[in-house]
């Protein structure tokens, strides 16, 4: 190591004397250590440029627009040679010319797809006493109110919930994040690599869908156009409004009810939203999307209860329906996306409320 010397030289004794008493040209001289040098791990993230790999088999697509997330929310948890948890967040807005789009060719579930990865720096500092860490990623278009932003441990972390919000809603398919049970290799894909040498690092990390996508199809048969059609609006009911959890999308439970006798007046946790209007030129065939929390239910299913108003030509007579939308297969990791056809056998409708 090397270090600066530095000399008082005897000639200078003159100069100095109404400063300090002068001192001998032999005096041992104290070497300065320079500063050690402080680590960070930077943490590159990507998300999805489209969603290929999370269609129903044999789903040709549908467009919808695609918008940068705006906001980075980013926890490292780490642990203490100690043998103590805490957890670093770093919670930063993102400069919206920071990205760059390319052909993901990596190991995880995204190969071959378009992504967007930030070029920005979201470096965090590393204590210098951690052994281990994780780094537990989400991005956002609009900005996330977190359950906290200041967890004090790991579980603590994975806790973590927002709330879904009107101006959310409309965005919630641009809300990212980490599967905190995506593994590599029987290694969680966020972890710090070499956490205790001079340059610990994390592989560059692809985001996923806090979200569920909901195809809605309606189709009553030409057979049946004659006697009947749908009217108003479809609407998608009961959807989760409080209490998402942020890295554990897979993991909702089934909202409450909206009021209670003692509160009927109460802040609903759960909220319908219209999915489309119904016109003459799609009141008997017609496809729209919509993005949701997916939840399960007490079977261990995801389920969507959407509801529809159909009306008999002759009488002019109106009946409400409800479909439920669940998805075939089970997902462990990524939120599931979720195809719900309206269908019609016969113009005998039974009235549902829901």
């Amino acid at each position: 190591m090397h270090y600066s010397r530095i000399y008082i030289k005897g000639m200078a004794c003159a100069a100095l004397l109404a400063l300090a008493a002068c001192s001998s040209v032999d005096d041992e001289v104290v070497p300065v250590e320079p500063d050690t040098p402080e680590r960070t791990v930077p943490v590159v993230l990507s998300v999805p440029a489209h969603d290929v790999d999370t269609r129903l088999p044999g789903d040709p697509g549908y467009y919808e627009p695609f918008m940068k997330p705006r906001y980075a929310y980013i926890f490292m948890a780490y642990q203490t040679s100690g043998g103590q948890s805490f957890v670093t967040p770093l919670i930063t807005p993102l400069d919206e010319d920071s990205w760059e789009k390319k052909i993901y060719a990596g190991s995880l579930a995204a190969a071959g797809d378009s992504i967007y990865t930030y070029t920005g720096d979201l470096s965090i500092k590393l204590p210098e006493d951690m052994v281990s860490a994780k780094i537990y990623a989400a991005m956002s278009y609009m900005p996330l109110t977190l359950s906290t932003e200041a967890p004090a441990n790991e579980t603590a972390l994975l806790g973590i919930t927002f709330d879904v919000s009107d101006d959310l809603q409309t965005h919630l398919q641009h809300v990212y994040s980490s599967p905190y049970n995506y593994n590599i290799s029987g290694t969680y894909y966020g972890q710090v690599k070499d956490p205790t040498s001079a340059v610990p690092y994390v592989d560059d990390m692809l985001l996923y869908h806090v979200a569920s996508r909901i195809d809605l199809i309606w189709n009553i048969p030409e057979a049946l156009q004659p006697e009947m059609y749908l009217t108003g609006q479809i609407t998608a009911k009961g959807l989760k409004k409080t209490g998402c959890l942020l890295f554990r999308p897979n993991e909702n439970t089934a909202p409450t009810t909206a009021s209670t006798a003692a509160a009927p007046d109460a802040t609903a946790d759960i909220y319908d939203l219209k999915v489309t209007d119904v016109h003459p030129g799609n009141q008997w065939l017609g496809r729209q999307y919509y993005y949701a929390i997916p939840y399960k239910n007490a079977t261990n299913n995801y389920d969507m209860k959407v509801r529809f108003t159909a009306v008999k030509t002759d009488d002019q007579t109106t009946s409400n329906g409800t479909l439920t939308v669940n998805h075939a297969y089970q997902y462990d990791i990524f939120t599931p996306w979720l195809r719900g056809d309206i269908t019609f056998t016969s113009a005998t409708l039974t009235d549902k409320t829901i």
